[in-house]
């Protein structure tokens, strides 16, 4: 039988594309960054796993248990709120109160806004909330396309081409799509696949709460095998206690601030704000914390940025960038005492 010349194109064009469908039907098959499918438990104790995009994890695990979970209590921020564990925070909640652990990698403000709108569009009970912010947050004000682990979740925003395009361009960047495949075949995690972030360490989650603890690292800390001479080394000459940072607050983190506060007043909620300490130690700018204190109240923002007893030691951070549970733990404490 002749081929005629449509349908010579329509064979080239499908042996051309052959590669590509392959490639899609292996990431929607296998699913590395857990977004393809629905998951009971997002992350395994007993193996390293690619990182995920908390924003998608918080919205999806969310929406699965809130007809049985009930909550009403959010704790919400970025990656540094991630060691805030709810179970601390309830001893300081009334009766009845049920904590939902909702934050991202990377959190900005643009995306924390959109998060609290979006519980509140799904007529969430939002009754508490602690947020955990600090001048990386507060800087983005609109949605941006840094990579797969920070991008909204669909059902938040509708974009579900775009989300997984960007997914997908994740999985066949050779860097990770050589190290993936790997993994899979020989279960090995060999160093230069941490080396290039393809893969995190087994960490603890409950779906409840949606918290990660990562039980390895206090492990190794109560072991005293954790602050090794190459680990302290990555805290010298991070500190700049005489500094004070930008303001960042403009008209546009206004205008989602009081959005923010415009929901939470329909819910009557408690909302407490706490500014992290970090170790850098330079302290969020005066008129920073005077913008949050007017949008939500002198009592409710509590700021924890410059040289304090949290940030002075290294031995309450993981790295640089990440205080431990304690810290956390004693600034609560602080919080709801006031």
């Amino acid at each position: 039988m002749r081929q005629t010349p449509i349908v010579r194109f329509l064979l080239h064009l499908l042996l051309l594309s052959t590669p590509l469908l392959v490639a899609v039907a292996v990431y929607v098959v296998l699913d590395p960054f857990k977004v393809v499918w629905h998951y009971d438990n997002y992350y395994e104790r007993q193996a390293p796993h690619p990182s995920l995009d908390m924003d998608y994890v918080s919205c999806e695990n969310y929406l699965a248990r809130r007809d049985t979970c009930h909550y009403n209590a959010y704790l919400m921020g970025n990656s540094r709120s991630q060691f805030w564990q709810v179970a601390d925070w309830q001893r300081h909640l009334p009766e009845g109160a049920v904590g939902y652990h909702y934050y991202g990698n990377g959190e900005t403000l643009y995306r924390l806004n959109c998060h609290l709108r979006f519980l509140h569009e799904q007529q969430a009970t939002i009754d508490h909330v602690l947020m955990v912010v600090d001048r990386d947050l507060l800087v983005e004000t609109a949605q941006q396309t840094a990579g797969h682990l920070g991008l909204m979740p669909p059902k938040a925003d509708g974009r579900l081409l775009a989300f997984h395009a960007e997914n997908f361009l994740a999985f066949m960047k050779p860097a990770f799509l050589v190290g993936y495949i790997d993994f899979t075949l020989f279960g090995q995690l060999r160093p230069y696949m941490t080396e290039n972030f393809l893969f995190e360490q087994p960490v603890d989650y409950d779906p409840v709460t949606n918290e990660v603890r990562e039980y390895l690292l206090e492990e190794a800390i109560a072991n005293d095998s954790y602050y090794t001479p190459e680990r302290t080394r990555r805290f010298e000459g991070k500190q700049f206690p005489d500094s004070i940072s930008p303001p960042v607050i403009g008209d546009e983190q206004r205008v989602l601030l009081k959005q923010m506060k415009d929901v939470l007043n329909l819910h009557h909620a408690d909302c407490r704000i706490a500014i992290s300490p970090l170790y850098d130690q330079i302290r969020l700018h005066p008129e920073d914390v005077a913008a949050l204190r007017d949008i939500f109240g002198s009592a409710n923002v509590n700021d924890f940025s410059g040289p304090n007893k949290w940030n002075d030691d290294y031995h309450l951070f993981y790295e640089d960038s990440h205080y431990r549970p304690v810290v956390a733990r004693e600034l609560m404490e602080m919080i709801y005492q006031r």
